[in-house]
């Protein structure tokens, strides 16, 4: 290992500071250096891209780190431009550098060997220099020389750094790991960490990993101070940022500079400024620090100095080689760079080769979200100064024996090849996270509770091994299987004898058992009880019923696991209960369900790949048949290797059917079929006829309504009888208690039950089946009226449930059923905009009350297809179904539905701006809510007058109507709609260009509507946010808030506000005089405005584009569409913009005027 110079055999771009932005090439070697002539780049952050006023800078910004956000429509064409530019740039600068002269001889004399032996070197002590994207340089001939040279920054004037430590390790690679993840749904724990261990693992190489747990920065500081001279590497995996950092005072901010966010030991984050962590990292003489954080390389001309960013604060404070990130960095992409960084590294000991490598493969390799891909290998940069090559990297793999990783500490029954999981521990992230923070938290006990075959022991066993390999494994693992087990005593005696050898077990109780606490309390020792369902309950994982173990040696070892609080041992159990008994000053529960998200498509390629499949997330039938699967990892493996020869549609079908064989030669069947087995051996004969209705629910059950089922069934089970079924199932991993009688099915459940319960007599069968039927439908009609927030956890619930009621009802023909539960999931359907199948429940229901015979009950549907087509801008569609409703109603006298149709057509004079018509439904219908007293259809008439009113511009009638509203809201605690009058608030004070006050109503509304989940809401308020911002011409802010509203638009298929907000698009990108971008989505936005006949919206975007034309001085063409605008607002009434168009109208007179007098002189 050996210190080089890192101006040595390198060609020098020497900043000169004295003369702006100029610069000379020196060619520096062994005899010295050599200067070419100075040369002037021109400022890539701030050069102007085509046909616009955006700079570069901001635009490279935009592209690496929010055009993921929104890659489609005319950002497309943004992110083209961007690389264009760069690109040009790129070959701009090579040419002045390298073009001419002696510098040209320079680079010709440096790559005759090739591109390979070139080393670029930036110096400069300039910020704005330094942030420039010096990897872009390209040569014509061979293209970008990022992907075929070094190259690196450095500060011009760094003081040296400091002698490298003399016990630095010289066979191995010593790396310590900062992984901090403090965020709520923050990056997967070990998305970073993970390959390179398993990288070192498979490829046997000379390297070590630590991860500091916990990763604290006084953590990080005990550890360097109790480790001197022994790390290499410093890896940061985490979160960066580069701006405005307190000083130490209330009221005194430093001006922007680097910051690395850490945890602090409750978990939370922690900002360390780069001048910290530097002061740090010098006292131990660490030489190389990794730093992939977002903008961990970030740093501006608002910066101080050139020290401001955490890479350049750590060259200066001494560290010799920091790989760092200039702009925010994707997860995908780090996956891409660090394995190869750190492969070349090993393998040269290079990092500047290192940091080439890493580019390469996120160049081969640069879909980021999807197949979008994202040209972002510039964004790792590379400070060094002075150096340190690691010489033994190169040497041949070294043989990692079990003791250098931890793993000789390992019993057998402790590794995962012990679970005989072929694809070992998939995912798990989320899990491992929790396991570590809880192992650091007093109660001593960690319980993994879950279905059978969801994967507990398998991931205790994961964790052990992680343990191992990342430096966190404690002095000893006791591997302790309860699934015979039925003594406290002879757990006990087991880790005496572990811990003191065999001969200590004859020694008397009153000795050994303090011993034992003691020893455990002074020394780190990991136990796991696996299966402890076993011993703790009624029953093992075989399904035979056996004596658990007796309650008073249960309360004995309840009573041992307290005096280990506080200790440094921890025992980690796997049940299939969560084990109640244990109480919460002992015991930290951790439930396991199945893998979701990537996670699930990961093991299912997986398993695919072992059959030669490859999972195509787009094949509908095979994400359904996966989804049904519920993420089980037992179920998983058992079912999808049979897509090998059954089409996924059919092998769906087949599973609803399979029975698991006793005599298969699976492994996995053979533990399915044992655990299943219970369903027949396992229950007490008694509560075998409560399989039935448990069979009849998807996904989860309710002990509670399952008692009530029982009731109308007229079957003698009480709640008691029912629960303690529940926790026998629960105890053969059957089910998982999720609190409040509700229980989590194992995915086979279901299906097992109802194919045995072709077995009992019909007339028992169809009793049970009207029970669930009766049940399901009055819970579903029970939400039916509720809002969003309030149905969610419901539907999440037994939405399948209901839907396998509906399927009985229909085949029993019971209608009332069939209506409760069709419209109950129309309106769920509705509330989350699923347009599409709420029309298909409420036509279906609407159909039945016409078989009936019922108008009275058929006048609902149509109204509420009505509310379908006026979500879908299909006005004459929702007026003529609301008529067909309100019919029945006045026919009828049903007074209280016709104000609920008069509103809804005065909803629909108002989206076409007819607002007399719309007052006038409006006003009959709040005459009938008034006298019936019903304050909650007043409030919401209220409100929309208030609607009316801002939309007439009249501003004090508008607050006034929402403040009438807002007090009947408030005084009920409905939130939800109270939200909605918040954000009308903030429409009123916007329009009056009260922007601080707009801001405070809209964010007051949106604290509500995020709470609630409220998606649809919550994007108009983002929107409206993006509008303040955008007045305040604050474009970036504006743009965020807009790309934040989209994504909820596009998602749910509402091209209505996609419009809208395409529109505000259009606006920033004309303020930043980004012509060509403004007209795009304007464009974009008038295709679906002209398409669903939104002639106001329409115009608004023949009124800009106007604008548009005035900017580029094409007058005939902005009169075109001024006059189409002029004419669409008269046809809507809308006087106000029509006005405004006039006077664009007069402006454009007087600009064509002026333009004849230029001409003319």
């Amino acid at each position: 290992m050996t210190a080089d110079d890192a101006t040595r055999d390198c060609l020098l771009i020497r900043h000169r500071p004295d003369a702006s932005l100029s610069f000379e090439v020196q060619r520096v070697d062994r005899r010295g250096a050599q200067a070419g002539p100075p040369v002037v780049l021109e400022d890539p952050l701030s050069r102007k891209l085509g046909g616009s006023e955006l700079d570069l800078g901001h635009e490279l910004a935009w592209y690496l780190e929010s055009y993921l956000d929104l890659p489609t429509g005319p950002n497309e064409a943004r992110a083209d431009r961007v690389q264009a530019a760069l690109r040009e740039w790129g070959r701009r600068s090579f040419d002045a550098l390298f073009g001419q002269g002696q510098a040209r001889d320079f680079y010709r004399d440096a790559t005759r060997g090739g591109h390979k032996d070139l080393h670029l070197v930036v110096a400069s002590d300039d910020a704005r220099v330094l942030s420039w994207p010096w990897e872009a340089l390209s040569d014509p001939q061979v293209g970008d020389l990022a992907h075929l040279c070094r190259i690196e920054r450095q500060l011009d004037k760094a003081p040296e750094p400091m002698p490298l430590p003399e016990g630095l390790p010289k066979d191995r690679v010593c790396i310590l790991l900062v992984t901090a993840r403090p965020y709520q749904n923050d990056i997967a724990y070990r998305s970073i960490t993970r390959p390179l261990v398993e990288l070192i693992q498979q490829e046997q190489l000379p390297a070590e990993v630590k991860l500091l747990r916990p990763p604290t920065f006084e953590q990080l500081r005990r550890e360097l101070q109790a480790h001197p001279g022994h790390y290499h590497i410093v890896h940061f995996d985490g979160h960066g940022g580069f701006g405005s950092v307190s000083g130490g005072s209330a009221d005194r901010f430093k001006s922007p500079q680097g910051q690395l966010v850490f945890e602090n030991a409750d978990g939370s984050d922690d900002a360390i400024t780069g001048a910290q962590l530097s002061q740090l990292l010098r006292e131990h003489g660490i030489p190389i620090a990794v730093l992939n954080a977002c903008q961990s390389a970030m740093i501006n001309e608002q910066a101080e100095d050139a020290f401001a960013s955490v890479a350049t604060a750590l060259l200066r404070a001494g560290v010799r080689s920091v790989v760092a990130m200039g702009y925010s960095l994707y997860v995908s992409g780090a996956r891409q760079f660090l394995p190869a960084f750190y492969r070349q590294l090993f393998i040269t000991g290079n990092v500047a080769e290192a940091t080439r490598s890493g580019r390469g493969a996120m160049l081969a390799k640069p879909q980021r979200r999807g197949d979008v891909e994202l040209q972002d290998w510039l964004v790792p940069v590379l400070y060094q100064q002075d150096p340190v090559r690691l010489t033994f990297s190169g040497r041949a793999k070294v043989s990692m024996q079990p003791h250098q990783s931890g793993l000789d500490r390992i019993p057998e029954a402790a590794r995962v090849q012990a679970s005989h999981a072929p694809h070992g521990v998939i995912g798990r992230d989320s899990a491992v996270l929790e396991l570590e923070r809880a192992s650091r938290r007093a109660p001593p006990a960690l319980l993994l509770h879950g279905l059978g075959g969801v994967g507990k022991t398998t991931l205790a066993r994961g964790y052990i091994e992680w343990l191992a390999h990342t430096q966190g494994l404690p002095d000893k693992v006791i591997w302790q299987s309860l699934a015979e087990v039925r003594s406290f005593d002879y757990l006990r005696n087991r880790l005496v004898e572990e811990l003191f050898g065999t001969d200590a077990m004859a020694l008397p109780d009153a000795q050994k058992w303090p011993a034992l606490i003691q020893a455990l309390r002074e020394h780190a020792v990991l136990i796991v009880w696996d299966n402890f369902e076993s011993a703790s309950g009624a029953a093992d994982a075989g399904g035979t019923e056996l004596e658990a173990m007796p309650a008073p040696e249960r309360q004995q070892l309840k009573q041992w696991l307290e005096q280990l609080r506080g200790g440094r041992s921890r025992v980690l159990i796997t049940s299939r209960s969560d084990e109640q008994w244990l109480g919460t000053v002992a015991c930290y529960r951790m439930a396991l369900g199945g893998l979701e998200g990537e996670e699930r498509q990961e093991l299912a390629q997986a398993i695919l790949a072992d059959q030669g499949l490859k999972l195509d997330p787009r094949d509908e039938a095979t994400t359904k048949l996966i989804d049904s699967l519920m993420g089980h990892p037992l179920m998983m493996r058992a079912i999808l290797p049979k897509l090998a020869s059954t089409p996924s549609k059919q092998l769906r079908l087949d599973v609803e059917q399979y029975l698991h064989q006793a005599d298969s030669s699976d492994p996995v069947e053979q533990w399915l079929y044992a655990t299943l087995r219970y369903i027949e051996a396992g229950l007490p004969e008694a509560l075998r006829p409560l399989l039935l209705p448990i069979g009849l629910h998807e996904g989860y059950i309710d002990a509670d309504f399952l008692t009530e089922m029982a009731q109308q069934a007229q079957q003698p089970f009480e709640l008691a009888q029912v629960c303690q079924a529940l926790e026998l199932l629960e105890l053969a991993g059957l089910v998982r208690g999720l609190g409040n009688n509700v229980y989590e099915m194992h995915p086979a459940l279901a299906r097992q039950t109802r194919l045995r319960s072709v077995q009992m007599d019909t007339a028992t069968r169809q009793a049970w089946e009207q029970g669930f039927c009766l049940v399901m439908a009055s819970l579903a009609d029970n939400y039916a009226p509720k809002e969003l927030h309030e149905q969610r956890p419901v539907f999440a619930i037994f939405g399948d449930s209901f839907q396998r009621a509906l399927e009985l009802a229909q085949s029993r023909n019971d209608l009332d059923e069939c209506g409760a539960l069709l419209q109950a999931q129309a309106v769920y359907a509705l509330n989350r905009r699923n347009l599409a199948l709420a029309a298909q429940h409420y036509e279906a229901y609407a159909k039945i009350c016409e078989h009936r015979a019922r108008e009275d009950l058929a006048a609902t549907p149509y109204h509420q297809l009505g509310r379908v087509a006026q979500e879908r801008r299909e006005f004459d569609a929702a007026e003529a179904w609301y008529r067909k409703s309100l019919a029945i109603e006045e026919r009828q006298g049903n007074e209280h539905g016709a104000a609920l149709t008069y509103h809804q057509l005065g909803r629909v004079a108002q989206e076409r701006r007819d607002f007399d018509a719309a007052e006038a439904w409006y006003r009959k219908s709040l005459a009938i809510e008034e006298r019936q007293n019903n304050e909650q259809g007043a409030a919401s008439i209220y409100h929309h007058l208030g609607v009316v009113a801002q939309e007439r511009r009249n501003f004090d009638a508008a607050e006034a109507w929402c403040r009438k509203s807002l007090a009947i809201w408030e005084r009920r605690g409905d939130e939800h709609r109270a939200a909605v009058t918040y954000h009308q608030f903030g429409r009123v004070a916007e329009e009056r260009r009260d922007f601080d006050a707009a801001e405070a109503w809209y964010r007051k509304s949106l604290a509500i509507k995020e709470r609630q989940g409220n998606d649809h809401g919550a994007a108009i308020t983002y929107h409206q946010l993006g509008v303040v911002a955008q007045e305040r011409r604050d474009f970036d802010a504006a743009e965020a808030w807009y790309r934040k509203s989209l994504a909820i638009w596009e998602r749910q298929g509402d091209e209505h506000y996609a419009a809208i907000t395409y529109h505000q698009l259009g606006r920033v990108a004309e303020e930043r005089r980004d012509f060509d971008a403004a007209e795009a989505w304007y464009r974009k936005s008038l295709a679906i405005k002209e398409r669903q006949g939104n002639q106001n919206g329409a115009a608004i975007s023949y009124g800009q584009l106007g604008n548009l034309a005035i900017h580029r001085r094409d007058f005939d063409v902005a009169e075109a569409w001024y006059r189409k605008a002029l004419a669409a607002f008269e046809r809507t009434g809308d006087r106000h913009y029509g006005d405004m168009v006039k006077r664009s109208l007069g402006r454009l007179a007087d600009l064509r005027t002026g333009s004849s007098g230029e001409q003319s002189e």
